[in-house]
């Protein structure tokens, strides 16, 4: 069955195709696949500092954010990046 999908192309800095194409073979992932989640994790990251400062702003205690799975992932991704760059 073939998707509605809106088609992007853009220019990437040397050397991110690389990157990309590495971490999406590290997760089995197709490039364009893994280039869609770390859009997802991005933009959910967005969103999660945007809600932080308006729950912060309104006084509710830290506790009260959310942890998710958008919160590990992050996470997974920067420590990937690490070891990248020891590698």
């Amino acid at each position: 069955m073939i998707q509605n999908q809106d088609k992007f192309i853009a220019r990437l800095p040397e050397g991110l195709r690389e990157r990309l194409k590495k971490a999406a073979n590290r997760n089995k992932r197709s490039m364009n696949a893994e280039l869609v989640h770390a859009l997802e994790l991005h933009l959910f990251g967005e969103e999660y500092r945007v809600n932080k400062q308006a729950k912060e702003a309104l006084e509710f205690p830290e506790s009260s954010l959310p942890v998710t799975r958008g919160d590990f992932d992050r996470l997974l991704i920067a420590f990937q990046a690490e070891l990248a760059k020891k590698a």
